[in-house]
């Protein structure tokens, strides 16, 4: 039974999501916000949203990602 167990964790683990950044889709094994973000942009990350929700920068790590979430991050410009 263990090994049941073992098998099925190790099946979640590698599960992979398909997400919206910014419009556009994409599929990542991170499992929180923060994971995606720092993934994508770097900590230069300004403002983040989920499904339209503001998402502050202090609770990104603990803030869960789900199967078809829309992503909104705003980052700075270079340039001018």
């Amino acid at each position: 039974m263990s090994q049941m167990l073992s098998s099925a964790l190790n099946t979640n683990a590698a599960t992979e999501l398909q997400l919206f950044i910014n419009g556009q889709p994409i599929t990542t094994q991170a499992t929180t916000l923060d994971q995606l973000i720092t993934a994508q942009f770097g900590k230069e990350t300004v403002a983040t949203a989920i499904n339209g929700v503001f998402v502050a920068a202090n609770v990104r790590a603990n803030t869960l990602l789900n199967m078809g979430d829309k992503i909104e991050a705003l980052v700075p410009m270079q340039g001018g």
